[in-house]
Formats: structure tokens, C-alpha cells, sequence
């Protein structure tokens, strides 16, 4: 797979807030489930 240079930062940034959606979804099911 041949990504150009300039859509780099672009995937980054996409896997960074899929990671912190992920993280934050995991966290507040959690909290949901023990905190209830």
C-alpha cells in the first residue's frame, strides 16, 4: 500500500482519536459497569 507523504500526519491523527474514542468508550463502560 503507497501512501502519499502529505496523508501521513492525516492517518495519524485519524488513528490517534480512534485510539482515544476506543480508550475513552472502554473507560466510561467501565465506570458504568462498577460504578453503578
Amino acid at each position: 500500500m503507497n501512501i502519499n507523504k502529505k496523508w501521513i500526519p492525516f492517518v495519524i491523527v485519524i488513528l490517534a482519536l480512534l485510539a482515544v474514542a476506543q480508550i475513552a468508550l472502554v473507560g466510561a463502560g467501565a465506570m458504568g459497569w462498577f460504578g453503578s
